[in-house]
């Protein structure tokens, strides 16, 4: 019985680290995206949730974000908070701002 109670502890166990090594996926959008349509603007989603703007490549803003589904939720520096959806089809991310109703598009890098 002792034996039995020892091993199923030690299932127990070896299942539990391995679940906390699996991790979740990263998001989709985590990684260096471009304007596509000026190239002067790029966006770096890192993988913590902080996120890199830059204009003509020197940094111009640094952020946090949280993704939800396809929402995207951007709190600047500053304190201003960006609600927006967003899409990634292949190398193309898509930000639609609800509310000027603009979607801009973003090539990664």
């Amino acid at each position: 019985m002792k034996k039995t109670s020892a091993v199923l502890a030690l299932l127990l166990c070896v299942t539990f680290l391995l679940a906390a090594c699996g991790g979740a996926e990263p998001s989709p959008i985590v990684g260096k995206w471009t304007d596509e349509t000026t190239g002067m603007t790029t966006m770096e989603f890192l993988g913590d949730g902080s996120l890199k703007m830059y204009v003509l490549d020197k940094e111009a803003m640094t952020a946090t974000y949280k993704v939800d589904g396809d929402k995207l939720t951007i709190l600047s520096s500053e304190g201003i908070e960006t609600k927006a959806t967003f899409k990634v089809d292949g190398n193309k991310l898509s930000i639609t701002d609800p509310n000027a109703d603009k979607t801009m598009v973003y090539i990664r890098q």
